[in-house]
């Protein structure tokens, strides 16, 4: 029942990623806009620890939940068959010790989801007040689905129809305009 659910939903976001509007490209074919960007600051010492602090706490955290995923998983699968059909397996004590490690790899991985994005609900909701805190709680699970939704949907737009050349585009220098001071 899974399966057919997961493709329906990867159709759809197909079906939806081709219909984007205002798609606008930067640099069209004879537009004669002037282009100007900002050039920050290099960072500090201190902003680039904190930088690399952030990442190594992402990746650490997010690895873990990914093991205790994959384990769940893996333990899941020794314990079901996906043709729904009888197995001929007898259930014994130790196929059901390798159910109840997938089942707590599986708390595991969603415990520390909870813990990590309530940690960071409360930090940012304590601002806005203790009320605040369950509400910003609630949007850390619909970013993340919304942002990996988005991803993957403009990841498949751009396989089936990709919008970037062999070449880079090349933007003309200006002449440069001489004065006499």
């Amino acid at each position: 029942m899974v399966r057919p659910i997961a493709a329906l939903s990867a159709l759809l976001l197909l079906a939806l990623a081709g219909r984007a509007h205002g798609q606008e490209r930067y640099f069209q074919e004879g537009r004669t806009d002037t282009i100007s960007f900002n050039v920050d600051r290099e960072r500090n010492t201190q902003q680039r620890i904190l930088i690399a602090s952030l990442f190594g706490g992402a990746v650490v955290f997010g690895g873990v939940g990914l093991l205790f995923h994959i384990d769940s998983k893996n333990k899941a699968d020794e314990v079901s068959t996906d043709s729904g059909r009888h197995t001929g397996r007898i259930y014994t004590e130790e196929l059901d010790d390798t159910r109840s490690a997938a089942i707590r790899s599986r708390n595991f991985a969603i415990a520390s989801y909870a813990l990590v994005t309530g940690a960071e609900a409360v930090r940012v909701g304590r601002k806005l007040g203790i009320s605040a805190i369950p509400t910003v709680w609630k949007m850390f699970p619909v970013l993340h689905v919304s942002h990996a939704a988005g991803f993957w949907s403009g990841l498949a737009q751009y396989l089936r129809k990709p919008d970037w050349r062999d070449e880079p585009e090349r933007i003309p220098a200006e002449k440069p305009i001489l004065r006499a001071v």
